[in-house]
C-alpha cells in the first residue's frame, strides 16, 4: 500500500512540476507581449510627434514664402536619403 501511495504522490509531483513549466512559459509570454505593446505604443508616439513636426515645418515653410531654397533642400535631402 505504502508503495503505491509513493507512486501517486511521484505521478502527482511529476504533473506539478509540468504544470508549473506550463505557467512560466505563460508569464514569458505575458511579459514577452507586454514589453512589444509597450515598443508598438512608443513608436506610435514617436510617428505621431514627427507627424505634428512635419505639419508645423510646412507652416512654417508656407509662412516663410521661401519655396525654392527650401525645396532644394529637400530635394538634396532626399537624393542623399536622409
Amino acid at each position: 500500500m505504502a508503495l503505491k501511495r509513493k507512486k501517486q504522490y511521484d505521478a502527482q509531483i511529476d504533473k506539478l512540476g509540468a504544470a508549473r513549466m506550463n505557467i512560466e512559459s505563460i508569464i514569458f509570454a505575458v511579459e514577452s507581449a507586454t514589453t512589444n505593446f509597450a515598443a508598438l505604443n512608443a513608436v506610435r508616439t514617436g510617428a505621431q510627434t514627427l507627424q505634428q513636426i512635419s505639419r508645423h515645418m510646412y507652416a512654417l515653410i508656407l509662412a516663410s514664402g521661401h519655396y525654392g531654397a527650401i525645396l532644394t533642400i529637400l530635394q538634396t535631402s532626399f537624393i542623399k536619403g536622409y
